[in-house]
């Protein structure tokens, strides 16, 4: 309670000190005439005490001082008006400018030319009709400035408005290029790395077998081309992509899981020994189709690249609505040279996140390496 005060205090703290500093010269009799009563001078008391609602409130600030004023009137009191109360006029005519729409801030305004004229029908104060009009005139300067002191503010407020929807926009913009460069780069490794991987694994056989088993070699190296056309090709596709060059003819089809005997084959050219064991899905969407592509992909990479002649097993079903991948190896006769950057586990991941997967990468207690990673696609089979 005291520190929701606090801050209550601190967000009006100039509306808090002036009306402070307005008590303090009420009760000292600072122009008043010297033979105010305590009624009078506590009734005079309470439209200062109302100036602290002149923001949100200021018609009950010139409500507030026209009761009581009327209230002077029905009880007699003397004048107890000073330059406290001048004050209290002219910042209760600012405030209804500048903090009411136009129609309510004009009745207000009538509401404290109401209350002057109270005052000299009542003869609390001296002078002719110059002196009332003046009065109004008074009121009319202080109103205007608060009328122009709030449209300054909308303005402020507008372009403050203008200014946090360009930076959430923008911000919006860097996400999206964020996010389009990291898609681009999870194809990019996926796609050329790839390719880039058969190739050296494929040049490494070719070149241990090159005297041994000429033919052997000769079939590592078509492979090594077809993986370098292959890559040529899917940088060339990305490239017209980025351009915006592309017509859509030209594109070739996502890979699909139809296409996974082409990489078992090419992870068997490179050295590894693969079984495949593709079980009946369910009509997949077409992201999901290459997500799990990309990571077979993925995986016998990584094992032709990291181990020598390694038996592979992949597993493809579904279970209870979900795509179940296992890929695993045994190591093979031992871990090539070589190390990899680890971009590849960490491209598969934000591939899985985005559609609500799931995935487990880790070395095999016997050894060897095992990924499995489940889809929801919905639906059992």
């Amino acid at each position: 309670m005291l520190a929701r005060l606090g801050r209550l205090v601190r967000a009006h703290q100039f509306d808090v000190s002036l009306v402070s500093l307005l008590l303090v010269l009420h009760f000292v009799g600072f122009g008043q005439s010297p033979d105010v009563g305590a009624a009078a001078s506590l009734l005079a008391a309470v439209p200062i005490v109302a100036l602290l609602f002149r923001r949100v409130a200021p018609l009950v600030v010139a409500l507030t001082y026209l009761v009581t004023t009327g209230l002077s009137m029905l009880l007699d009191l003397p004048n107890a008006a000073g330059a406290s109360t001048v004050v209290v006029v002219v910042a209760g005519a600012y405030s209804a400018g500048a903090y009411l729409s136009l129609p309510w801030g004009l009745a207000t305004l009538a509401v404290w030319w109401s209350s002057v004229l109270l005052d000299f029908l009542a003869g609390q104060e001296t002078g002719g009709a110059s002196d009332f009009f003046f009065a109004g005139l008074i009121l009319a300067c202080a109103f205007v400035p608060g009328v122009v002191a709030q449209r300054l503010r909308r303005q402020a407020e507008a372009g403050r408005a203008a200014l946090d929807a360009a930076t959430s926009e923008k911000a919006r913009a860097d996400e999206a290029v964020a996010t389009e460069r990291a898609r681009i780069a999870r194809e990019l490794h996926d796609v050329v790395a790839h390719a880039v991987s058969i190739m050296v694994v494929q040049a490494a056989a070719a070149d241990e077998v090159l005297e041994r088993d000429p033919m052997r070699a000769h079939a590592a190296l078509g492979a090594v081309q077809q993986a370098g056309r292959s890559a040529v090709t899917e940088m060339a596709r990305m490239l017209d992509l980025l351009r915006g060059t592309s017509t859509g003819d030209d594109l070739a089809p996502l890979p699909t899981l139809d296409g996974l005997d082409h990489l078992v084959e090419e992870a068997r050219l490179a050295g590894a020994e693969v079984v495949l064991d593709r079980r009946p899905v369910p009509p997949l969407p077409a992201a999901i189709e290459l997500c799990a592509v990309r990571v077979v992909q993925e995986a016998l990479t990584n094992a032709a690249k990291h181990a020598r002649n390694p038996h592979v097993r992949v597993e493809v079903g579904s279970i209870d609505g979900v795509l179940d991948l296992v890929v695993e190896d045994d190591g093979g006769s031992g871990p090539r040279a070589g190390a990899g950057t680890g971009h590849g586990l960490l491209g598969l991941r934000e591939r899985v996140e985005v559609f609500h997967g799931t995935i487990d990468a880790a070395p095999r207690p016997d050894g060897g390496y095992r990924l499995r990673v489940g889809l929801p696609i919905g639906g059992t089979s």
